[in-house]
């Protein structure tokens, strides 16, 4: 495993582009970035993704069984998702 860390101020435009796209939010100059390089077939990281996956479907699952018994519409379900990721990216309204 591999460990990066750069300071955002001193990251050439096009990198700071880069990055900002990838974490879908503007970085600021005095954050520092930390990238991790891990080989994605090690058996720990194997078993980390599947207990994360198996985790993420039952989330799934609880979710669409609670949209289902709440009566909303699909537009209504989207607006709430879309919500919640910005309230996650950029904070509460």
């Amino acid at each position: 495993m591999d460990l990066s860390a750069k300071s955002v101020a001193q990251l050439p435009a096009d990198a700071r582009a880069a990055l900002e796209f990838l974490v879908g939010q503007p970085l600021d100059g005095q954050q520092r970035v930390f990238i991790v390089l891990a080989d994605s077939d090690a058996p720990s990281f194997r078993a980390r993704r599947d207990e994360a996956r198996l985790r993420l479907q039952e989330t799934l699952r609880e979710f669409h069984n609670a949209v289902q018994a709440s009566g909303m519409t699909a537009d209504e379900v989207e607006r709430t998702i879309e919500e919640a990721c910005h309230d996650v990216r950029y904070g509460s309204k």
